[in-house]
């Protein structure tokens, strides 16, 4: 975050813009997820860094979706969470299926 900013920001679009990194505690629990979600997204946030483990994911994700603002996610491996044809998830981590092979 503090080298893109020294950068003039992340790109997006062709233009650059600052990188604010906000901090919230879902305290692993799906509806406080979802309401953190619905809170971020209203004071502004652009972009989502998701929660960890897929039945968070699939709530955040959800609002993610509905408010029409980027969730990516580290974790949430389930298959399931990538076959609801939503346009707004975006998963870094390899199906749970293809964890364990070479």
């Amino acid at each position: 975050m503090e080298l893109a900013n020294q950068q003039g920001g992340a790109e997006v679009g062709g233009v650059r813009r600052p990188v604010k990194l906000i901090l919230v505690d879902d305290k692993s629990d799906g509806p406080t997820d979802e309401r953190a979600v619905e809170e971020l997204v209203g004071q502004g946030v652009d972009v989502m860094l998701g929660t960890f483990g897929s039945s968070l994911v699939e709530k955040g994700s959800a609002v993610s979706e509905k408010l029409k603002v980027p969730y990516v996610t580290g974790t949430g491996a389930s298959r399931a969470l990538y076959q609801r044809g939503f346009k707004y998830i975006f998963g870094l981590q390899a199906p749970i299926e293809q964890l364990a092979t070479r």
